[in-house]
């Protein structure tokens, strides 16, 4: 893979924990036991995370001669799972024919044609794409926390208030607060959506032959 700029690796801002949302939870289910709390809690954010695609980004990627293999990295210590769509400030390329997506940690977006004589006035590459954390991780960033703590809440609470055989085994409620979960995350799905959409603009297929070695 050719080397290029990009491919260096931005730490992410300090991470928070959702396990400062473990209170929250014990409070309402005060007979439950911590460790039963964070995985409640781990697999509402993973669950929250896939159905909302709440982390749709968007990175500004460098062109250099000669290169095709950019690097597309996580921008909260995550992994990349979608590359949604690879563009120019003004043309739209075309997956499978202007350039494909290597899956790998990170993923590849390789150019179908390397960028030959740029003159000093290379494009960029605008690639939209989502996130998901890693399995069993605890940590997301601090405005997901400010923002979805209360669902993951509820999506915690629902789980446990399912288990049956337990001194906080409460089904209508645990019903309640998935219906809170699954509203919440719907809403931050339709966010993304939107986002992602008003990111991606008006534009037109790239001819990569302007690209031609």
């Amino acid at each position: 893979m050719a080397v290029n700029s990009f491919q260096k690796r931005v730490e992410p801002d300090a991470p928070q924990t959702i396990a400062e949302l473990a209170p929250n939870v014990i409070y309402r289910a005060p007979l439950c036991g911590d460790e039963t709390v964070r995985r409640a809690l781990r697999n509402a954010f993973a669950d929250f995370c896939r159905i909302s695609s709440c982390f749709t980004q968007h990175a500004t990627v460098p062109v250099e001669e000669g290169v095709v293999d950019y690097p597309i990295l996580s921008r909260f210590g995550g992994f990349v799972e979608t590359v949604l769509r690879v563009r120019t400030d003004f043309f739209a390329l075309r997956e499978g024919a202007d350039y494909a997506v290597l899956d790998g940690d990170p993923v590849i977006v390789r150019l179908a044609a390397a960028p030959a004589d740029l003159s000093g006035n290379a494009p960029d590459l605008r690639v939209t794409f989502i996130e998901q954390p890693y399995p069993g991780t605890e940590n997301a960033p601090q405005w997901f926390i400010d923002r979805y703590g209360a669902a993951l809440v509820s999506g915690a609470l629902a789980e446990i208030y399912a288990m049956q055989g337990t001194p906080w085994y409460r089904p209508d409620a645990s019903v309640l607060e998935m219906r809170r979960f699954n509203d919440i995350a719907h809403a931050a799905k339709m966010a993304a959506h939107a986002g992602a959409n008003a990111a991606s603009g008006r534009a037109s297929a790239l001819d990569l032959s302007n690209f031609a070695l």
